[in-house]
């Protein structure tokens, strides 16, 4: 610790951070980053003292994606037609959310591959609407050179079967169309990874299959599972209660349903989710 104190006090540009003190400390500087604790020796003192000293420091992390997000993204708005490369070009069917709807919210969305659950509204199945696992791409598509999105996307290819990839009331999953003027409700939740340029139809084709592969993985663990009950999900309500994003209008009782966005504290959320019951 004190052979990084003097770097950091000779350059902080170069050396920005003292040693973490403990692990959470460590989780903390880490947060945002694709990386997880696995283990910390912190090796203290002779005299015992904690900190500060030479002791032994090691601290090993591994490379995590896809990573839950510190705040999740919750969205709701009407399923517009797309370019059609989804399903005609991909074999992947996308309900697609235009950013112009959002009002400029969705302009500080990192653009990228993300994890998370959805439901179209009205698809009614017979426990009621579908809650869906989600592999979602927030971006312009910019392997389709000369055909790029003009504006950020969110495209949401859902998963079929219910939370844990079975029939759960929904039968089979919705023909493309059949999206078109739906609302249809977000919750992201991970970060697969950056939106790429590839060079070749093939490998975009590749890399669609891992991301529904890692989506569909990452959704089913501990950490992430719970978000399939989340209130938002399930009534339309924000885990916080501050936003009843089911029943939003424009202007007047009869206007058209605005596009919202919000986030949430993944704690926060998680917690409102963990509180609801267990999905059949």
């Amino acid at each position: 610790r004190a052979f990084v104190s003097r770097l950091r006090a000779e350059d902080a540009a170069v050396v920005p951070h003292e040693l973490p003190a403990d692990a959470r400390a460590l989780a903390e500087l880490a947060e945002g980053l694709p990386l997880r604790l696995v283990a910390l020796d912190d090796e203290a003192p002779a005299d015992g003292a904690g900190g500060g000293g030479d002791g032994f420091y090691c601290a090993l992390l591994e490379r995590w994606l896809p990573r839950p997000l510190p705040r999740v993204m919750l969205l709701r708005g009407e399923v517009s037609r797309g370019y059609g490369r989804g399903s005609a070009q991909l074999g992947v069917p996308t309900a697609n959310l235009r950013e112009q709807d959002f009002a400029g919210e969705l302009a500080h969305v990192p653009t990228g591959v993300y994890a998370g659950w959805a439901v179209i509204e009205g698809a009614a199945g017979r426990a009621g609407e579908v809650v869906h696992r989600a592999v979602v791409n927030v971006g312009y598509s910019p392997t389709f050179a000369g055909a790029e999105n003009a504006q950020k996307i969110v495209e949401a290819h859902l998963l079929p079967g219910g939370p844990s990839g079975r029939e759960n009331g929904g039968g089979a999953l919705f023909a493309p169309a059949s999206f078109y003027g739906a609302q249809m409700r977000l919750l992201l939740c991970a970060f697969v990874r950056p939106e790429h340029k590839f060079e070749s139809f093939p490998l975009l084709l590749a890399a669609i299959h891992k991301d529904v592969d890692e989506a569909a993985r990452v959704l089913s663990e501990d950490e992430l599972a719970p978000f399939a009950r989340d209130p938002f999900l399930l009534m339309g309500l924000a885990p916080d209660g501050t936003v009843g994003l089911r029943a939003g209008r424009g202007s007047g009782a009869s206007g058209p349903v605005r596009a919202l966005f919000k986030t949430v504290d993944f704690a926060l959320a998680r917690s409102a989710a963990a509180m609801q019951k267990s999905t059949p």
